[in-house]
């Protein structure tokens, strides 16, 4: 759901809100022959029935008759409601959680600014965070040097200025970033 108001001047404000849920499982079972810490039998068999909601608001101002501020923010929750239907333990290398619910939140804002400095010529800065929540065969298909209940929201923080407009017709743009990724699943399999 979204609503949107709009101002005299170009501005505006709009707010809404996101919902989901969705069902998925995984059932992982090696039929062959033990190998090593690969073992024959089931190696996984769950179902994560996920909820998500996220409220958010976006403004945009005309702050002069050549610049433009643009500003939000979102907070997302997610909850995870793990079913597990194999025992609760380690097999082999593959690591089996209780049963559990796990929730994962994040606030992502932003803000950015651009000035026109001539017809087709804008100069913009902005500063932003997205967020996810781990994907759910990253949170309970563990191995077992893993700890269950230790993984968190992955965040990208970014900042970014740059120069974009038109010349004889053809549209360019050139842009600096930089952008610092934290809580990085990588699954060393």
């Amino acid at each position: 759901a979204r609503r949107t108001l709009k101002f005299t001047g170009g501005s505006l404000l709009a707010f809404g809100l996101d919902g989901e849920f969705t069902v998925g499982s995984l059932t992982e079972v090696q039929s062959i022959a033990t190998v090593g810490t690969y073992v024959q039998g089931v190696h996984y068999d769950y179902v994560v029935p996920t909820t998500v909601f996220a409220p958010y608001v976006h403004g945009e101002w005309q702050i002069g008759p050549r610049t433009r501020l643009t500003a939000g923010a979102r907070y997302e929750m997610a909850r995870y409601d793990y079913r597990n239907h194999t025992a609760a333990n380690t097999v082999g290398r593959f690591q089996r959680p209780a049963s559990r619910a796990d929730t994962y939140r994040a606030f992502t804002p932003n803000l950015a600014l651009a000035h026109e400095l001539a017809k087709d010529w804008f100069v913009y800065g902005r500063i932003a965070r997205g967020a996810r929540a781990p994907q759910t065969s990253d949170a309970y298909r563990l191995q077992n040097l893993q700890t269950v209940g230790a993984i968190k929201t992955e965040t990208l923080d970014s900042a970014e200025a740059g120069l974009r407009g038109r010349i004889a017709g053809a549209s360019f743009e050139l842009a600096l970033y930089a952008m610092e990724k934290r809580h990085f699943f990588f699954r060393d399999a």
